[in-house]
């Protein structure tokens, strides 16, 4: 293998784990053969925006980085205007661009252009290799910032950028930081205090993988789960409390749900607008306890009864051995009530589809019964708007991590 920057580049990634590297070819050819060399698959796409939804997708399906590219200047810029959705969705994508040679900038060179600055509001980090000796280790350095998820950087364990550091392993799972005891067990007391509390679920949920735990905490408890449309991957449309989608784009039953719940455990979820309805759900009356990894998570409107900064797989794993310990169960009326709303929305779902049988015209309806009889097999892919409330609401998860939308 040729000894340059690019084999620096294909080193790092190949060490990384990397697999596939999305991208749009441009005029980098060393990049190529360095990664030809290495084993490392290119994927093309049609254009450096369509690189990145392609990385996206895949960081989102595999939880693995994945790498996007554009050629300096325009290419860059495009690569940046497609960044927005993966960095909203905590996706570990990983942008490479090309750049204006050093010795060119400010001299009216073709297509130069301050990529830094355009970068800037859509990456959790980005810089500029000022030395080629550097590019190795600091490649190294922003692939573990794009699988760890979000927090302080500054606080992030720092490495010499003088060598090549390769010794490191990269996931997508980052450091598992646990829960105190007293936020536990006062958790615990709030939950039990409530008459009608309810799991909200949200996109970091799926993010922890913490699927499992969540089910079995509902099951336990019997607290019944709705869950955003992000959060929705994490929650089979079968467990029986599962009560919907909640939000702008939900089940107006669910909604009705959470407006009347005095407790909500607000589990991977950043409270935005989109997740409580323009803010109005939980009620401002309502108890809410917040989890979730990333501390800039948990300043929202809601000013949570109790935040906790910890990896919800590892927070609700603590917290179910407490409830195994101690008598927490939700009133049955609460669950059978919220069960039953449930059940009467997916009834009258089912006499809209079949009235919509017969029309000439094609409803979404019928489009997504259709796709519903697939769902064992499929992954469904939604963008925002319109196509994600009724792919959201409508689209059963017999999978998980089955169905994704953009943010």
């Amino acid at each position: 293998m040729t000894n340059n920057v690019a084999a620096d580049i294909a080193a790092a990634l190949k060490h990384a784990g990397v697999e596939n590297f999305f991208l749009l070819t441009g005029g980098d050819q060393p990049l190529w053969i360095a990664l030809r060399d290495a084993g490392i698959r290119m994927v093309v796409a049609r254009s450096e925006a369509s690189a990145v939804y392609m990385a996206d997708g895949y960081a989102r399906a595999s939880g693995r980085v994945a790498p996007a590219y554009g050629q300096a200047g325009p290419g860059a810029a495009n690569v940046a205007a497609a960044l927005a959705d993966a960095v909203w969705a905590q996706s570990p994508v990983f942008a490479l661009t090309g750049a204006t040679a050093t010795q060119a900038l400010h001299m009216n060179e073709y297509q130069d252009l301050d990529q830094h600055v355009i970068f800037q509001p859509v990456t959790k980090w980005n810089g500029a290799v000022a030395a080629p000796e550097m590019t190795g280790s600091l490649v190294s350095q922003a692939l573990h910032i794009a699988a760890t998820p979000t927090k302080n950087f500054f606080a992030l364990p720092g490495d010499p950028q003088t060598a090549n550091r390769l010794g490191r392993s990269y996931s997508n799972a980052g450091s598992k930081v646990r829960p105190l005891g007293i936020e536990l067990a006062t958790a615990l007391d709030l939950l039990k205090r409530a008459e009608r509390p309810v799991l909200f679920v949200g996109e970091g949920v799926r993010l922890a993988g913490a699927w499992a735990e969540l089910a079995l905490l509902s099951d336990l408890a019997g607290i019944p789960i709705v869950a955003t449309a992000g959060g929705k991957p994490a929650i089979l449309t079968s467990h029986p409390n599962f009560c919907g989608i909640v939000g702008r784009y939900s089940s107006v039953s669910a909604n009705k749900l959470v407006a009347e719940a005095d407790c909500a455990l607000a589990l991977g979820t950043r409270l935005g607008g989109l997740a409580t309805n323009g803010y109005t759900l939980p009620s401002r009356k309502a108890t809410v306890i917040q989890i979730d990894h990333d501390p800039a998570a948990l300043i929202n409107t809601y000013a949570p009864r109790l935040g906790v900064r910890a990896d919800i797989k590892v927070f609700l794993t603590d917290l179910l051995d407490l409830v195994k310990g101690q008598n927490l169960r939700t009133s049955s009326a609460w669950l059978e009530r919220c069960r039953g709303d449930a059940a009467r929305w997916t009834a009258g779902h089912r006499e809209h589809l079949n009235a919509a049988a017969g029309n000439a015209a094609l409803s979404p309806l019928s489009v997504l019964d259709e796709l519903s009889r697939y769902g064992s097999e499929i992954t469904l892919v939604a963008d925002t708007g319109y196509m994600a409330a009724w792919t959201g609401v409508l689209f059963p998860t017999l999978r998980y991590d089955a169905f994704f939308r953009a943010v």
